[in-house]
């Protein structure tokens, strides 16, 4: 009844899917016009996009993308794709999580190569030795708070935002995979992580032994190969270990316990999240474990599931794995997700919020029964807690519309991993 609040007309730009990274000790934070920037403790990019998920139906795709026929509107021959809007939301966080500081700019005309880097989303930060990266699907670059040789200034996404501070990227990206042979967008479930002795690596599928890593090249271009295995990844096969069993089953073996030879609900294998926090092995009080969340989702289109189940809802899972080669995943929890925000956490609370709240167009999370939990959840991040080294922050996004942080107690994820 409104033409002129639906897209284009109006553009609704929502903050969700969060990383985090502790800053590196000699990675370099400028002072900021609102104030200094003293105190910043975590680096958080976030996706601020136009395709959310806050509402589903017709209000969906009139914020997102207009129709030619609104009588029709749930038709997706009626939906008329305008394309994607996708910011880079950076903020400096203290260290209670508060923003001290944030900026959107631009990824647009940011390299030199189409369809990478500069038009991605659902971003990641991680950290080698004292350089902050972005990444993407299979390309990242190192980013700096202020002028570096060899680095642009990103453009502001608004006009407004001139108060923020700035953002300059590498004038070249890296990749994880060799792009001549991979297409980029063939995946963004990347985790970078730099191992016990200082090796940088990406693992693309934390389900399972042997658990091949690759290590990664920051510094070469993305015309060359980026990926190259280890040295030793074929003693990884002779050194195999057993992959673990889940320490809890969950509800779908009681609801689908018979399945056709070869149905399964979910995709094949897990899907990278976020690595990695360390946490020690209850059973060996001197090993030290990396401790990573990966996920997975049931299968789409609904009709290759069975009555009861809906598709592409997002599960999680955490892993503890060995911190050098050969990288054995040693415990998997069952899975699990992670909850809704609540109206107003910690007193304050965002129009975004109030939206989630007062729509009755979220779907909730349905495998057999429905469970008080979002059907997407999407984690993107975990980490050491910079003060508190017994608990870890966990960073996801809610149905791609909210951005979430939760800090959880090693102990209890623990009691989890090894009942």
């Amino acid at each position: 009844s409104h033409p002129e609040n639906v897209y284009p007309h109006k553009l609704y730009l929502f903050e969700f899917n969060p990383s985090i990274v502790a800053i590196p000790p000699d990675f370099p934070v400028p002072q900021t016009k609102t104030g200094t920037s003293t105190g910043s403790v975590y680096l958080a990019s976030y996706r601020i996009g136009h395709r959310h998920n806050c509402a589903e139906g017709g209000i969906f795709h009139l914020m997102y993308g207009s129709m030619t026929n609104v009588n029709k509107i749930d038709s997706p021959r009626n939906r008329v794709n305008n394309g994607l809007t996708d910011h880079l939301g950076l903020a400096l966080l203290d260290i209670n999580l508060n923003i001290i500081s944030d900026t959107v700019v631009s990824l647009k005309n940011c390299g030199k190569r189409n369809n990478t880097l500069c038009d991605f989303q659902d971003f990641r930060l991680f950290t080698i030795g004292n350089r902050v990266f972005v990444s993407t699907f299979g390309v990242f670059a190192p980013i700096s708070l202020v002028p570096t040789e060899g680095y642009v200034q990103l453009d502001y996404a608004f006009d407004s935002q001139q108060q923020g501070f700035p953002v300059y990227m590498r004038a070249f990206e890296s990749s994880a995979v060799d792009l001549n042979s991979k297409n980029p967008r063939a995946d963004k479930n990347f985790v970078y992580f730099v191992d016990a002795h200082g090796i940088p690596l990406v693992d693309f599928s934390p389900s399972k032994n042997p658990h091949p890593l690759f290590q990664v090249k920051p510094d070469e271009p993305y015309i060359a190969s980026s990926m190259a295995a280890l040295p030793v990844t074929a003693d990884q096969n002779r050194l195999r270990q057993p992959s673990p069993q889940t320490s809890f089953a969950t509800v779908e073996e009681l609801y689908f316990p018979v399945l056709e030879k070869g149905q399964s609900l979910f995709v094949r294998g897990d899907r990278g999240s976020g690595c990695c926090a360390t946490i020690q092995d209850p059973r060996n009080a001197t090993r030290q474990l990396f401790l990573g969340i990966s996920h997975s989702k049931t299968k789409y289109p609904p009709k290759v599931l069975p009555d009861g189940a809906v598709s592409n809802i997002y599960f999680s899972r955490f892993y503890v794995m060995e911190q050098s080669f050969p990288y054995h995943i040693v415990a998997r929890s069952g899975l699990l997700c992670l909850g809704h925000p609540q109206f107003q956490e910690h007193g304050i609370s965002s129009p975004a919020h109030a939206f989630w709240n007062s729509s009755q167009h979220t779907a909730p999370m349905m495998l057999g029964v429905q469970f008080d939990c979002p059907k997407i959840h999407f984690v993107l991040s975990i980490l050491d807690k910079v003060d508190d080294p017994s608990t870890v922050i966990i960073s996801y996004g809610v149905s791609d519309c909210l951005s979430r942080m939760v800090e959880m107690s090693k102990h209890d994820i623990a009691s989890i991993l090894f009942p």
